[in-house]
């Protein structure tokens, strides 16, 4: 029922002296909050928690309004006068965020253009990147197409049933804009809270899915390395036609400086250590780990394992031999060999040391 108010009724209303100072505006007035409070909950916890929800799906839903292009005015929206923060679900500006070039089609003689997204890999987010991205749970849960009407986003996290949700496809995120004159063909809801493709388009973006989900694969399965791997690593992983393998790089420095030490009875014993490390590698639950944004605690950076890695170093090169050519390819690939390579500054250190 549409009841019109008196000037006497309107001014009585609560903020209406702030609404009349505006040039314009709208007022929307909630009372008797029975719905939110039915289970008992207490009506101060209940509207924060509200306030929260509508706060979050506010900033993702209106984020290009809020964080516009260059060239035009960013849209404000206050909640409690508390201005809500663009939630890019992108993260388009990280600087390891890959971009994808933006594809186009045509829908009756309507353009919808969709840009695909490779989010970094987890090691490379920082807490409040993570947040932006959905939190600890959200990246596989919110990976796939993110439809825009008109710069409004009305539906995301979906892959349209073209393909499923998968562990190594959560990092692929694609763009998709649609204008308000193919609503039709989009199946968009009353609330266009809803949208799912029309047929002429579902086959061009399966195509954009194979290839962005299989980039997102690589981020897991390569980490980025390039060919041949510059980096002496401790771990190498091969591919063959039974499945992957996972080994410790028998040509690692410190490998082969334990092995000049050992005694012609500990050698094999050495041998077998690795074999044991490489059959028990608990992959399970490393993989459950990943899954779940646990991040490893590891950290190179610290200031006594600096120390520990200038020990290590000596005692790599005491075995091989300083002036030996083992111990003068260990000096020269330094800084290209893990753990030093994760830390450039100590690498340097170590090198200008035993050079001097």
């Amino acid at each position: 029922m549409l009841v019109q108010l008196s000037d006497a009724d309107m001014q009585s209303l609560p903020l209406m002296g702030e609404l009349s100072a505006q040039p314009h505006g709208t007022l929307v007035l909630w009372e008797v909050f029975d719905r939110l409070v039915a289970d008992g909950t207490s009506l101060e916890r209940a509207l924060g928690s509200s306030f929260d929800l509508a706060r979050d799906h506010l900033s993702l839903v209106f984020h290009r309004f809020l964080n516009p292009a260059l060239g035009t005015s960013p849209v404000k929206i206050s909640i409690n006068r508390n201005p809500l923060r663009a939630v890019d679900p992108f993260l388009s500006k990280h600087r390891a965020t890959q971009v994808l070039p933006t594809e186009h089609f045509m829908i009756e003689r309507e353009r919808v253009d969709v840009r695909p997204f490779l989010l970094p890999h987890i090691s490379k987010l920082s807490a409040a990147d993570l947040e932006l991205a959905g939190g600890e749970e959200g990246l596989r849960h919110n990976q796939g197409f993110y439809v825009y009407r008109n710069h409004r986003l009305i539906s995301w996290g979906s892959w349209f049933r073209l393909v499923r949700h998968e562990e190594l496809t959560k990092l692929a995120r694609v763009q998709v804009d649609i204008s308000n004159r193919i609503d039709h063909l989009w199946q968009l809801d009353i609330k266009k809270s809803k949208a799912y493709p029309p047929e002429s388009l579902r086959e061009g973006l399966k195509q954009i899915i194979d290839r962005i989900t299989e980039g997102s694969r690589r981020v897991f399965t390569y980490r980025g390395r390039r060919s041949p791997d510059p980096i002496i690593r401790a771990w190498e992983r091969t591919v063959d036609r039974s499945g992957v393998a996972y080994k410790i790089n028998r040509g690692h420095p410190l490998i082969a400086a334990i092995d000049n030490t050992a005694s012609p009875e500990q050698s094999p014993l050495l041998e077998e250590l690795l074999r044991v490390l490489e059959e028990t590698l608990p992959f399970d639950a490393v993989y459950a780990d990943m899954a779940s944004e646990r991040r490893p605690q590891i950290d190179v950076s610290d200031g006594d394992r600096d120390d520990d890695l200038l020990t290590l170093a000596e005692n790599i090169l005491a075995s091989l031999g300083p002036n030996t050519a083992d111990g003068q390819r260990f000096l020269a690939a330094l800084s290209k060999t893990e753990p030093f390579s994760r830390v450039p500054h100590v690498a340097q250190t170590i090198t200008d040391r035993f050079k001097s």
